[in-house]
């Protein structure tokens, strides 16, 4: 299991990353309040239960941290948090490259709906950090010429491999995972070479996508 204490660190990109390493990953889409994960509540669910599995491990964690910020031991803070197992990372990018060709094969009319979407989607702390699955979902919603099958296809991948996830209410649309979703030119024309390298745009191709929304 690895394990990230730190802010907005619940991304496809960040997890991908690691796909080769470890089994599950644990973080939050969102800022973590300054308490960090509760240790103390987390340590004795696991003790109760010392041959838990990384599964099971990542479930008490992700359940503790929530807890602990909606009127637990820290009080009551807006917090996001999820587990992802990360063997399930070759459907996902599967299913998120065939999502981005057909993207790529938008009218102009339904790129500009699709941006509109995007700009909609169930954001965090930096506005470019987008839930996939809440996108996902309202592109299904709308009236955007793109397969439901392809996007049925993306949002199970996404609940495949988010084992569990919580958040308090104000985050009702987050579903466990980010991605890198910018919609605006300037911030895309930033990162865009750096983002290039990472393993998820080299396995889907989601730069493309990216491009394209933003012209």
């Amino acid at each position: 299991v690895y394990g990230s204490d730190a802010c907005l660190m619940a991304m496809a990109e960040v997890a991908a990353e690691m796909k080769d390493s470890v089994e599950m990953f644990v973080g939050s889409q969102e800022v973590e309040p300054g308490q960090g994960w509760p240790y103390s509540t987390w340590m004795r669910r696991w003790a109760s239960n010392p041959t838990a599995t990384a599964a099971e491990v990542s479930t008490y964690l992700t359940e503790e941290f929530t807890k602990s910020y909606d009127g637990g031991i820290y009080g009551h803070s807006d917090v996001t948090f999820s587990a992802m197992d990360l063997t399930q990372f070759p459907a996902f990018f599967s299913a998120l490259k065939d999502l981005n060709a057909s993207l790529a094969n938008l009218s102009p009319s339904d790129m500009r709906a699709t941006k509109s979407l995007a700009d909609a989607t169930q954001e965090f702390y930096l506005s470019d950090y987008k839930d996939i699955f809440d996108f996902v979902d309202r592109l299904q919603s709308s009236k955007v010429g793109i397969q439901s099958s392809i996007l049925s296809n993306l949002k199970d991948a996404v609940q495949k491999m988010v084992i569990s996830v919580e958040s308090t209410d104000s985050y009702a649309n987050s579903h466990g995972i980010s991605v890198w979703l910018p919609t605006d030119v300037g911030t895309l024309n930033r990162h865009k070479t750096r983002y290039s390298n990472l393993e998820l745009n080299k396995q889907t191709k989601w730069l493309d996508f990216l491009t394209l929304v933003n012209r």
